[in-house]
């Protein structure tokens, strides 16, 4: 075998094991765009905000929800939760998971009762006034998501959270709470 017939020899088999990556790589890119087309994403976001009318201002707290994937989902319900979820039983009481359902306020023409059906790209939002949603949240109770840790003088939301429920999703989606709102309520609980 002469040096000019090894010499292509070579060359032919570095171009082959480059496509065989490169064919490997086009899979896997193209399986992990699949997924991600097909998969749920949905952004909660609550926050208070402001009602402008006829009548005048309403201060609220605004809960929303947007579908920002490609499939339609069903939103059935909103969810509030702060700490932990203790998956291992390992975790000390004050950083454990507490949860809770939130009614909306349906005598408000505004607000669109559940289940939510929202299209790719499309958000709706409920709306609860300021301070009622303010007074029944900051009731102190013994199962409110309130928790006061040692070096703390006043009880606080430890990682407070907005979530929903999703039809076709076992569990909770979680989103964020305004810093303003978090702090309204840390502010206005009493316990």
């Amino acid at each position: 075998m002469g040096d000019a017939t090894l010499y292509w020899t070579k060359v032919a088999a570095i171009g082959q094991v480059a496509g065989a990556i490169a064919t490997f790589l086009a899979v896997v890119i193209a399986l992990v765009q699949s997924r991600a087309e097909r998969s749920l994403r949905v952004r909660v976001r609550a926050r208070l905000g402001l009602i402008v009318d006829g009548r005048g201002q309403t201060e609220v707290m605004t809960y929303e929800v947007e579908n920002t994937g490609l499939r339609p989902v069903v939103v059935n319900g909103m969810h509030w939760a702060t700490g932990f979820i203790n998956v291992l039983g390992i975790l000390p009481p004050p950083l454990r998971l507490k949860s809770a359902f939130q009614m909306p306020d349906y005598e408000w023409p505004i607000n669109e009762n559940f289940p939510w059906r929202l299209g790719p790209g499309e958000s709706k939002s409920t709306h609860i006034r300021r301070q009622d949603f303010i007074d029944e949240f900051c009731q102190p109770n013994e199962h409110d998501l309130f928790r006061r840790f040692f070096w703390q003088r006043r009880p606080k939301l430890f990682w407070h959270r907005a979530g929903v429920a999703i039809n076709t999703r076992r569990g909770i989606v979680f989103g964020r709470v305004d810093r303003n709102l978090t702090s309204a309520l840390e502010e206005a609980y009493l316990g």
